[in-house]
């Protein structure tokens, strides 16, 4: 009976944390999404309206929606089916760690032009290598659970 009791204090403990998980998530979404409604005109005017298509739009569609796809799927709720939920894990699992790239290029490219030495080419990829580290770090972690 006392141990029955111990289970139920541990699951109610466990879904209120997941429960404070989820709100704190919700609220990150839904700033992020405030953010990108209030920018929307600029981006439109600035980015798209001149058509251009460049590696500086390239890398800003990409720290742009990257994100904000990966915001949605880290808080959208997974059906109790099998298929579903495995694609949409992976698809999170594929797009987070996807962030650092755009990160470290962005890091690194603005490095480049703020760095006024000769060495600013060394320093860059400097840079875009320790950003890209919580990348590998990533892959490693969450490697395939059956090959261990």
């Amino acid at each position: 009976m006392v141990s029955d009791s111990a289970e139920v204090q541990a699951a109610i403990t466990a879904a209120s944390a997941q429960t404070l998980v989820n709100y704190i998530g919700v609220a990150a979404l839904v700033l992020f999404a405030y953010d990108y409604l209030i920018t929307l005109h600029s981006e439109v005017v600035l980015f798209w309206m001149p058509r251009r298509f460049n590696g500086a739009s390239i890398l800003f569609a990409l720290n742009r929606y990257l994100t904000m796809m990966v915001q949605i799927l880290g808080i959208v709720p997974l059906p109790s089916s099998f298929q579903v939920p495995v694609s949409d894990s992976t698809a999170f699992l594929v797009l987070g760690p996807l962030q650092y790239l755009s990160w470290a290029a962005f890091s690194a490219l603005r490095t480049y032009a703020l760095c006024a030495t000769r060495y600013r080419l060394v320093i860059s990829i400097a840079v875009f290598a320790l950003s890209s580290v919580p990348l590998i770090i990533n892959m490693i972690v969450h490697r395939d659970p059956c090959t261990h």
